[in-house]
């Protein structure tokens, strides 16, 4: 039997304050992957997150749907 992964995937669109708030509370260490989904970000939050090690991926279709 294999050992599930546990994963976090967040998913931003212009979340530059919330991710500031957020981000540093959460326990990235306890995740085996983190990544994000952004849908287009003009704000710095895609800037924000790489520098914090975090994986982004730009969605190519719109809505939470297409993430």
């Amino acid at each position: 039997m294999t050992t599930p992964r546990l994963s976090l995937c967040l998913l931003t669109w212009n979340e530059i304050e919330g991710c500031k708030g957020d981000v540093p509370r959460l326990p990235l260490d306890a995740f085996e992957e983190v990544y994000a989904i952004d849908g287009g970000s003009t704000d710095g939050t895609v800037e924000y997150l790489k520098d914090r090690g975090i994986a982004v991926f730009q969605q190519e279709t719109k809505g939470y749907n297409g993430a």
